[in-house]
């Protein structure tokens, strides 16, 4: 079983860009811990202080892929539809989902019902469903920016995510989350 330590979720809180996102790969040694990253970085799509760049058209980074990908947001603290979509293209090979944001992690990955479900559907009925995943995250919005999450950890657990939200308060010296 992977874990994430305490020191682990610092190193990437500190290193969490404000301005663009950075994503990649984690490695784990035989006793679950982080042993190794990869590390891609997006184009810059913000300002320092949050604010969406007008020119910027793409708020994303292109990372490499594997057991267990992570990125970050500069700003939001949720996973998007896109990351949602994301994670059950790459399943089964993807087994799990990170994104380090301003208030916490999330970590997750589609249940394996979902996924078989997802892979009978067409191309409309993808993009609908896309857009439902973007309607709760718009309707969480709120509550997600002011790192209370449960009401979008039931949503997403409804929709068919195995998930979990660690707030960096949370976070102490010593402490693990299994994964």
């Amino acid at each position: 079983m992977w874990k994430l330590r305490a020191s682990d979720i610092e190193h990437f809180r500190n290193i969490r860009p404000t301005t663009h996102e950075i994503g990649g790969i984690l490695s784990f040694d035989t006793d679950g811990y982080v042993s190794e990253q990869k590390i891609s970085a997006g184009g810059k799509c913000r300002t320092a202080s949050g604010e969406l760049l007008a020119n910027a058209t793409n708020c994303s980074v292109q990372h490499y892929d594997g057991p267990c990908v992570f990125h970050t947001h500069p700003r939001a603290n949720r996973p998007s539809s896109g990351d949602l979509l994301s994670s059950i293209q790459g399943y089964p090979r993807r087994k799990k989902n990170i994104i380090f944001t301003p208030l916490g992690v999330w970590v997750f990955s589609p249940t394996p019902k979902l996924a078989a479900a997802m892979s009978t559907y067409s191309a409309t009925e993808r993009r609908r469903q896309v857009k439902a995943w973007r309607y709760i995250g718009h309707m969480e919005q709120a509550d997600t920016q002011a790192d209370r999450c449960r009401g979008m950890q039931q949503a997403l657990h409804n929709e068919g995510f195995d998930n979990q939200y660690i707030p960096y308060k949370s976070v102490t010296t010593g402490t693990e989350w299994p994964l």
